[in-house]
């Protein structure tokens, strides 16, 4: 049990950290729309990879519910299809490297410039699961609360335990209520030339917060289980209460654990998401997009945020296209998945073969450019933060240490 509470309270400091790291971001390149907003505008969720598996006897029309909300189709939800006959040689290959007993098959995998990569779920291709995969009844309130104006959501995981939920549940519902009294969103800003600007999109805007629960023996939610317990390595392994908050387009920044949901650590959370937003890269800020099906369109308010703040790139935008030689590591994309003769992946999913590298190496980020300059002075502020609060925590834990010492 110390063993636990020792790791949560390790977690819960770099919690506290990212929070901190956020607001640096923010002010090193600030403008006039806080991050939820900003993310909820102008932050397209990162897109899955669903695989099919066939012996070649699919159906088109029995992809038809899947296709139904691909992003190739009409970007309801963000995953793309890709389909392997197992019985073409490359199709084969593919099979076998990732273990395919049976078919109708599906896979679902982490976006490839997620933080996170790597196989999700997997099960029998049929439509029950099509189902669960495309939707489950928590995101969907999940997106309407988000797309309803709430700042965030935040997912809770149950952990079995009475005791333990119960706890973890009153800290959460007493530290969000506490947050919807006391947090306001500014109403001074600054421009994209760093000139203080007067900000009133936002002065009535009611700073809201929700809990979803959701229980981990729930069939439904099996992959939004799995999207949120892979997004971290060891997540899988506590048996413990973990509250997610979610804001954006489905974005989760982190899980808090067990003795890591304090007051401290879930307030910090929303804070973070209610301060202005640094606009330029999405990978800066800690988290993983969700699989989610809605039409993100549909925004309480309208549009708020304005055209003239700089556009939202990441950092895929200082990334050449990859040469033929790139290699992956023990990939699907070493594979040449759009053979000329025994095709591998059928004309309606040509898009995501061209583009498909999920395990690919991290790629090197070419020359430096204005806004990666900004980043770079702002990542090394960030350090120069960490160092500082490393050293008071070393500090802290030595003379604790020499407090108990005989």
């Amino acid at each position: 049990m110390k063993r636990i509470n020792t790791r949560c309270s390790i977690r819960e400091m770099i919690i506290t950290l990212i929070s901190l790291i956020l607001f640096a971001l923010a002010e090193i390149h600030a403008c006039n729309v806080p991050v939820f907003r900003y993310a909820l505008e102008r932050w397209p969720a990162d897109v899955y990879t669903v695989l099919v598996y066939t012996d070649g006897n699919l159906e088109y029309e029995s992809l038809s519910l899947l296709r139904k909300y691909a992003i190739d189709v009409d970007s309801l939800s963000n995953f793309r299809i890709q389909t392997i006959d197992i019985t073409s040689n490359d199709g084969a290959r593919v099979a076998q490297i990732n273990n395919i007993a049976e078919t109708p098959w599906m896979q679902l995998y982490y976006p490839p410039n997620a933080q996170v990569r790597g196989l999700v779920w997997e099960g029998q291709y049929n439509e029950a699961n099509v189902r669960r995969l495309v939707d489950s009844p928590s995101r969907a309130v999940l997106a309407k609360k988000l797309l309803g104006g709430d700042v965030a959501i935040w997912l809770f995981l149950n952990s079995g335990s009475s005791e333990k939920d119960n706890r973890a549940r009153n800290i959460l519902q007493r530290t969000v209520s506490r947050a919807e009294k006391e947090l306001k969103i500014p109403s001074v800003g600054v421009d994209i030339n760093g000139n203080p600007v007067q900000v009133d999109d936002f002065v009535d805007y009611t700073v809201h917060f929700d809990i979803i629960e959701v229980d981990r023996e729930n069939p439904t939610e099996q992959i939004l289980l799995a999207m949120l317990l892979g997004s971290e390595s060891d997540l899988i392994y506590y048996d413990e209460p973990m509250v997610f908050p979610v804001f954006g387009r489905g974005r989760a920044l982190y899980a808090i654990v067990g003795e890591g949901i304090t007051e401290q650590t879930v307030y910090e959370a929303c804070r973070s998401v209610t301060a202005w937003c640094s606009c330029e890269i999405k990978a800066q800020h800690p988290g993983i997009d969700l699989l989610i099906t809605t039409d993100w369109s549909q925004l309480f308010g309208g549009t708020m945020v304005q055209d003239e703040l700089p556009p939202l790139i990441g950092l895929d935008a200082f990334v050449p296209p990859p040469a033929e030689s790139t290699q992956a590591s023990d990939t699907i994309s070493s594979i040449n998945l759009e053979t000329k003769g025994d095709s591998v992946v059928s004309k309606a999913d040509t898009t995501i073969a061209d583009s498909i590298v999920l395990f690919a190496e991290d790629p090197v980020i070419a020359e430096s450019s204005n806004p990666l300059v900004r980043n770079v002075i702002g990542l090394a502020v960030v350090l120069i933060i960490l160092i500082l609060i490393s050293t008071l925590i070393l500090k802290s834990k030595k003379r604790e240490s020499n407090n108990i010492s005989p």
